[in-house]
Order: C-alpha cells, then sequence, then structure tokens
C-alpha cells in the first residue's frame, strides 16, 4: 500500500479490512475477523492461544481467541492501551508485545512511540521517539537480542535502538 492510499483509508475512516486464516493442507482460506478499520499488523502469542490485531484508524488493538475456552471470540480491551497502532511484534518467549504507535495531534502524526504491552493490554513501557525521528510516522517496533528495531512508512531509513 502506498502512503497515499494509507492518508485516502485514515481520510475516510475505512472499515474493510479482515483476518485470515490459510490451511496449507486444503489450501483452504478462512476470514476469521471482518469490519477491521485500518489493520495494520497482527501477532500471535507464545503459546498460540490468540493473535492480536492493530487498527490503526480506530486506535485500537483485538485479541481473536485461536483456542481454549473464548476460540473464535475477539475482546476489544486494547481501546485505551496505545493511540494508532501500528505493526505488532511478540517479544520472544515473553508474553509481551512491541507496538509500534503515533499520537495523532489534529492532522499530521506528530509524536512516534514505541509501546510494550503484555497479553492483556497493559502498558509495560513507552519509549517516545520524537528527538529521534521527528514527526515520521512510525509503523515497526521490534525488539531482538537487547535491541529495538524502529521502522517507517514515510522515511528512507531505519532505526536501531539499544534497550
Amino acid at each position: 500500500m502506498q502512503c497515499s492510499e494509507v492518508f485516502i483509508a485514515v481520510g475516510v475512516k475505512d472499515a474493510s479490512g479482515k483476518l485470515f486464516k490459510y490451511d496449507p493442507a486444503t489450501k483452504a482460506v478462512t476470514v476469521l475477523m471482518e469490519d477491521l478499520s485500518g489493520a495494520a499488523g497482527c501477532a500471535v502469542s507464545y503459546d498460540g492461544s490468540f493473535v492480536l490485531v492493530s487498527e490503526f484508524i480506530k486506535s485500537n488493538i483485538k485479541r481473536y481467541w485461536i483456542k481454549g475456552p473464548k476460540a473464535g471470540s475477539t475482546d476489544d480491551i486494547f481501546s485505551s492501551s496505545v493511540s494508532n497502532p501500528d505493526n505488532i511484534r511478540r517479544i520472544g518467549s515473553t508474553g509481551n508485545f512491541w507496538v509500534a504507535s503515533v499520537i495523532n495531534k489534529v492532522v499530521m502524526p506528530t509524536d512516534p512511540s514505541a509501546v510494550k504491552i503484555d497479553s492483556n493490554g497493559k502498558v509495560l513501557q513507552t519509549i517516545f521517539l520524537k528527538n529521534e525521528f521527528g514527526n515520521t510516522l512510525l509503523s515497526e517496533a521490534n525488539e531482538v537480542d537487547g535491541k529495538l528495531y524502529i521502522g517507517t512508512l514515510t522515511g528512507p531509513f531505519a532505526g536501531v535502538m539499544k534497550l
């Protein structure tokens, strides 16, 4: 998707996103979630019991239960945790996730940040990145070997921070 398409989708509050499941054995595709508002990223829990899906436009993170007593149901418990979440990455076997995020001020996203959440949506850590990345629309935060890798759709760079 081009940046201009992202801004149009945000402007019209697009809610046409879907989460699909693909079964390689049967080659069947199943829709698990519909009407997602700017679906931007997803990450499966370490134990495989749920998947988190970010809704950038709605400023929300949904949890879809894959297995267990809640299998097939969705929680909307992450709506106040992270502002405009983009991609989500699981942090190894910790049960925690990094979420790329921007705090919107009027029209332009002006405060990029990386937010670490647990599997229940509790914010564990927020790293504000305005000094390092200016008004960049942050789209990726991924932790590997004690470093946080930062990505963006709007800039020609990738950042690396020691945690």
